[in-house]
């Protein structure tokens, strides 16, 4: 929500002391003015305090001192940090929405699909506002080239794969680098390394993923997307499914699915596809628990297929028929990783699926 807004309804309040007037003055709502005076009062722009707080912060107490005729003379604003306000996002978003920048006229329908085959398309570890110096990581990264390198690599692939009715687009976790305006990890409190401020990096992080749904719509009639919380984004996940959600609202092309479960699954034909981050369970306990969690769709499947991010390379293990994948990031190393000698392919894979024969076929865009 733009402060200037919520300032200016705060002042119209203090000078008519009626919302309806207010609401008439702003053309609003009187519904839509009460929810501007509460965050005038949540963020500081109601006039009791003498500037407007940080985004992501909310005011928890304010301290004024006067003079000896009423005047103030100084005045401490005490905030703190909360998880996402999902109003104000959703307000921001919708705002937002009409200054994205689209990587090309993408959304035509394709006339002819493979109404039996399904493509999925894992995005693992994207880590949007991630910042690497290339004389010490090898590559430089940072919000820009992240941007760049996910539009691009991903038309790329969606260009090799086959044409099918649907497809599923899995974020497998740490799409975003950061959770908070703190720039550590919410758990072990590691340092990051990153570029630009929290704001940008989320509207960047959902300008990227629009422009992805976008591209995949010129190859598949419809696409269903899904969110997976990563170790450096449960908290930020939730702006992207909010924004992602309210993006495809009025198209029925697009399904988002914004389910809060760290281990969520997908039943095509014969084929049980799961998807974690990998950071919450080990694999075998991971495939343990999609057997029991989602026991009605294992037991009208043949091929069950886990799919998961986290360690940046390619995992292939098996466990009770299971096949449990971890795939490449597309981002470069970090300083951690670099100085830790983590090394791994940058790639980007699609991978489709029969009805009622299972996997059948990939494709993949190296990095060099």
């Amino acid at each position: 929500m733009d402060f200037d807004i919520i300032k200016n309804a705060a002042r119209l309040y203090a000078e008519y002391g009626n919302k309806a007037k207010v609401a008439r003055e702003l053309g609003v709502s009187h519904r839509t003015v009460g929810r501007y005076l509460e965050k005038a009062a949540l963020t500081g722009n109601d006039g009791l305090s003498l500037k407007s707080v940080p985004y992501g912060h909310n005011v928890k107490g304010v301290s004024t001192l006067y003079d000896e005729n009423g005047n103030v003379r100084a005045q401490w604003v005490k905030t703190r940090v909360d998880g996402p306000d999902v109003e104000q996002l959703a307000e921001y978003f919708t705002e937002a929405f009409k200054d994205i920048e689209y990587y090309s006229d993408f959304q035509k329908s394709p006339d002819v699909v493979n109404d039996y085959k399904m493509t999925v398309y894992p995005l693992a570890d994207l880590h949007f506002g991630m910042q690497a110096w290339g004389e010490e990581c090898g590559d430089d990264y940072d919000l820009k080239i992240a941007k760049q390198t996910a539009i691009e690599t991903f038309a790329k692939l969606v260009e090799k794969s086959e044409p099918t009715n649907e497809c599923l687009i899995v974020n497998l976790g740490d799409a975003i680098h950061i959770n908070d305006s703190k720039n550590m990890t919410p758990a072990s409190g590691h340092i990051l390394d990153v570029d630009s401020r929290y704001q940008k990096i989320i509207y960047t992080a959902v300008e990227v993923f629009v422009n992805i749904i976008d591209i995949a719509l010129s190859k598949h009639k419809r696409v269903v997307f899904r969110n997976v919380a990563g170790n450096h984004d449960p908290d930020a996940t939730v702006a992207l499914n909010i924004a992602l959600k309210m993006f495809s609202k009025d198209d029925d092309r697009i399904v988002i699915d914004d389910s809060p479960r760290q281990l969520k699954a997908y039943k095509y034909g014969v084929n049980l596809i799961g998807m974690f981050h990998g950071h919450t369970m080990k694999e075998e306990r991971a495939a343990m628990a999609l057997a029991s969690e989602y026991s009605e769709w294992w037991g009208q499947t043949k091929f069950r297929h886990l799919l998961h991010g986290h360690f940046h390379s390619k995992q292939n293990k098996e466990f009770g028929g299971v096949d449990v994948e971890g795939f490449n990031t597309i981002a470069t190393r970090d300083a951690y990783s670099a100085n830790g000698g983590y090394v791994s392919k940058r790639r980007l894979t699609s991978i489709t699926y029969d009805f009622e024969k299972g996997e059948d076929s990939r494709s993949f865009v190296n990095l060099i």
